[in-house]
């Protein structure tokens, strides 16, 4: 009975990650987009030209961030979902 619910539990996580992994993808370059404009809005009065940059390495940097915070998030769920005996969450359904 524990291994179906360990399988259960874990035949979505593949889709879990590529929903992840497909949501920083577009969320971390838009954000860039955005915050380059709000910079552009928030130093016009300045005198001078102030270039709005970004590196690759803190493209990787947050798109690690956001991976490993998936984990420990994915991993605390699991362990709470764990302690929960089958006959409980079967019972909570018919209700």
């Amino acid at each position: 009975m524990k291994r179906f619910r360990l399988r259960v539990l874990f035949q979505n996580m593949p889709n879990y990650i590529m929903m992840v992994i497909g949501t920083l993808l577009v969320t971390i370059p838009l954000s860039d987009y955005l915050l380059g404009q709000l910079f552009v809005i928030c130093v016009r009065d300045y005198p001078g030209w102030l270039p709005y940059r970004s590196f690759v390495p803190v493209y990787v940097k947050t798109a690690l961030i956001g991976i490993g915070s998936f984990a420990v998030i994915a991993l605390a769920l699991t362990r709470k979902i764990k302690k929960v005996p089958l006959a409980d969450a079967l019972k909570n359904v018919d209700e």
